[in-house]
């Protein structure tokens, strides 16, 4: 009752804003539209204009410092002031220290003014002014960055290393987010051959119904990673860790189980399953893993001291395991208010909270938006990314 009365009364104060997944005038079946792009090449970039603005590139790489101020408010007013509804906004910086964070906070802020009308504004990073940016314009000019929005991503300058594996391992992709990454996995270019590992009370009817090959364990099982290792038989390419769980409580009272298992499944598993299969020779060479974090982990969340510490340490973790390893590409995914059963279940007053106040877009992300920044992050020369798939949610960095 209180559902259906609440959330009716609470959609009245602030409408959502339904997310949509094309520009506004891109037409069926087109990948994107041509960019409008502001540059040190053009003639006259910094005028305005009654031009809409779909799709627009920022690029502030050959752009001399003394001119960069100036540059960046010409260009950020014109987008301002004539960006369509859903638009996409990319600027470009190289990565030196002050000219970068200038634009990474005005990046930041755009984001959240622009949010309201579906626009997403991100900065991409890259070596020097030549290197190569075209990873970064396909996913946050498309469709596919519909809720990333105020994020700073570096493409790397030299081509990483691809795994000669076709095997990707999705742990916890039974159902919701990691099954959307296992079916994403499978239609993306590079493994045609998906593991789907979850604990054996799950149903696994919609993973075997997509064609995946599945394995039913508890992944805090000592003996985890060697029945993983057995079942496949082969080294693997891929790997992205969605298992996990929640036991939401207060500190003051938080059971002492509560926080090991949140600790155990989110973490200690990861940790344990990451050393084995790297100890025993089962990451193929340019092997990509994702860890699956949350904003929680970024910027912590009442009741929630056990789930922000595991996601944090997964954040750790991935930076550890990349120094250890040079040919292995570790990448974390941060989800925010992303629409599932468990969030279903949520208070209305939760939900306007996190989706309608915190964050820009006044949306709730879906499925398909963790895994397309999965699909982007194991194709691409990412390494040692965090990605927050939250549609700008208020938690700064």
């Amino acid at each position: 009752m209180q559902r259906r009365i609440l959330t009716p009364l609470l959609e009245l104060l602030i409408p959502g804003n339904k997310l949509n997944r094309l520009p506004s005038s891109l037409n069926p079946g087109q990948a994107h539209l041509p960019p409008h792009i502001f540059d040190a090449l053009m003639t006259s970039p910094l005028t305005h204009s009654a031009e809409p603005i779909n799709v627009a590139l920022v690029d502030t790489r050959n752009i001399q410092s003394q001119d960069l101020s100036l540059f960046l408010y010409r260009s950020a007013s014109q987008i301002a002031q004539n960006v369509g509804r859903n638009g996409r906004v990319l600027f470009l910086s190289t990565e030196d220290p002050l000219e970068s964070s200038i634009v990474e906070g005005l990046v930041r802020s755009l984001s959240k003014e622009l949010g309201a009308k579906g626009c997403t504004v991100n900065l991409g990073l890259t070596a020097t002014p030549s290197s190569p940016s075209s990873q970064l314009q396909d996913f946050f000019l498309s469709n596919k960055s519909a809720y990333v929005n105020g994020q700073v991503v570096k493409q790397q300058p030299t081509t990483l290393v691809k795994p000669e594996s076709d095997i990707c391992v999705v742990t916890g992709g039974a159902r919701g987010i990691g099954l959307e990454i296992a079916r994403k996995m499978k239609e993306g270019p590079m493994y045609s051959k998906i593991y789907v590992v979850d604990h054996p009370s799950s149903d696994f009817s919609a993973a075997s119904g997509l064609g995946f090959e599945t394995i039913a364990l508890d992944i805090t099982t000592p003996d985890a990673s060697s029945k993983i290792m057995t079942a496949i038989d082969a080294p693997i390419g891929g790997l992205i860790h969605s298992a996990g769980i929640t036991a939401d409580k207060t500190m003051k009272r938080m059971s002492l189980k509560s926080w090991r298992d949140c600790l155990d499944v989110n973490l200690h598993s990861i940790v344990k399953v990451d050393g084995t299969f790297q100890n025993e020779g089962f990451f193929d060479k340019g092997c990509k893993i994702v860890g699956i974090a949350s904003t929680s982990g970024v910027a912590g969340n009442v009741g929630q001291c056990n789930y922000a510490a595991s996601k944090s340490g997964l954040i750790g973790w991935s930076e550890k395991f990349n120094g250890l390893n040079e040919n292995i590409s570790y990448n974390t995914v941060a989800p925010g208010f992303i629409q599932t059963k468990m969030t279903d279940k949520l208070p209305p007053i939760v939900t306007f909270m996190a989706t309608k106040i915190m964050t820009p877009l006044k949306a709730k992300g879906q499925c398909e938006d963790v895994a397309e920044v999965c699909s982007m992050l194991v194709e691409g020369d990412f390494r040692g990314e965090r990605v927050r798939v939250c549609g700008g949610m208020l938690i700064g960095k």
